[in-house]
């Protein structure tokens, strides 16, 4: 049977345990990183002050800032910091791991069970040990992925220090700018730390979606369903609605991308009930959901130039993903550029 209100409510249910989970997870780091710099801007305030206040033409040298001692100490306290809310993010986000994976699970057989004939429910069961697997292996990623961020932070902070500072009239302001823009820098690890945790524990509950659809042994592919509304990127709403076979990984999306993979199952009749007429599936249509959208909003989602060449007819939707292959991490579908061709339609119309 095709996509019906069941098997989109068994979605719904699961994308809103992803959402408070992660709404969770967002809270308790983002007070632990304000926390952290809030212990740390002291050291780092008088350590910025001290070479501002040396600078001799007004600037701040290369070799000014790798002789400070002073700013070597309070570097060092924000790599032990950061080390600290690293391990603490990652246990964070693992802690939750394993209730979205069983949830993503229960959800994935509801799914397939919602399309089938009354009778054949009941006869999905995932081996637990693949759950574990599966769990181990993101817990092992956000942890592995986690780690570095105090390396990557502090070399970021370092590089925005030495590139050479030009001092005001007045080096406090001065100073306190300088401490204003390494804030951002250090709160640069929050983001990536979110992402990491929010990335792998969405894929890890779509492995474990895919386990599902493999043990139903009834279902024939699954379909790319994407949260259709303005703050869908058009790579998602591109994918939308794509089958894809039952053994291919997916929905492998941008890092953040919250699509979810629905199981196709055959129809009534390939299974032996004849007779029965099937209602059409309920998944919304992309080109008409677009469409159905304001001008600002399609060109909020597109930018300017994808809009005036989608509008002139030369971008169409099955266009506006693109394969990206990433080094370290997994391919994924993102927003693709423009073709030549539509650029100039665009630009002459």
């Amino acid at each position: 049977m095709s996509i019906n209100t069941d098997t989109l409510l068994h979605l719904r249910s699961v994308l809103l345990t992803f959402d408070h989970a992660a709404d969770a997870h967002t809270r308790a780091l983002t007070a632990a990183w304000v926390d952290a710099w809030d212990d740390l801007a002291p050291a780092l305030d008088a350590a910025v002050l001290d070479l501002v206040s040396a600078a001799k033409d007004g600037r701040v040298t290369r070799s000014m800032v790798v002789r400070s001692a002073r700013l070597r100490d309070a570097l060092l306290l924000v790599a032990d910091r950061l080390d600290k809310l690293a391990g603490q993010a990652g246990n964070q986000a693992t802690g939750s791991l394993r209730t979205l994976v069983e949830q993503a699970t229960t959800a994935q057989v509801a799914m397939i069970e919602s399309q089938l004939p009354d009778g054949m429910s009941g006869l999905v069961r995932v081996d637990p040990r693949q759950v574990d697997q599966i769990i181990a292996r993101a817990t092992g990623r956000i942890h592995s992925l986690s780690r570095p961020l105090s390396d990557d932070q502090v070399r970021v902070m370092k590089r925005r220090l030495v590139r050479g500072v030009l001092v005001g009239d007045n080096p406090r302001t001065t100073a306190r700018r300088i401490v204003a823009d390494l804030e951002g820098d250090f709160n640069g690890g929050l983001t990536r730390a979110l992402t990491i945790a929010r990335t792998e524990s969405l894929d890890a509950m779509r492995a474990a979606s895919q386990a599902a659809d493999k043990a139903s042994g009834v279902v024939t592919g699954w379909e790319w369903v994407a949260d259709l509304g303005p703050r869908c990127c058009p790579a998602c709403w591109g994918m939308h609605g794509t089958v894809h076979k039952p053994d291919e990984r997916g929905p492998d999306g941008h890092q953040n991308c919250r699509c979810s993979r629905v199981p196709v199952t055959p129809s009534w009749a390939d299974l032996g009930f004849k007779g029965i007429e099937e209602p059409p599936s309920l998944l919304p249509d992309k080109e008409q959901a677009f469409r159905s959208l304001s001008a600002d909003q399609q060109r909020s989602i597109l930018g300017p130039g994808r809009y005036d060449a989608w509008k002139t007819g030369g971008f169409p939707m099955d266009q506006w993903a693109r394969l990206r292959h990433n080094p370290g991490w997994r391919d994924s579908w993102v927003p693709a550029p423009v073709p030549a061709a539509a650029r100039s339609t665009a630009a002459a119309s």
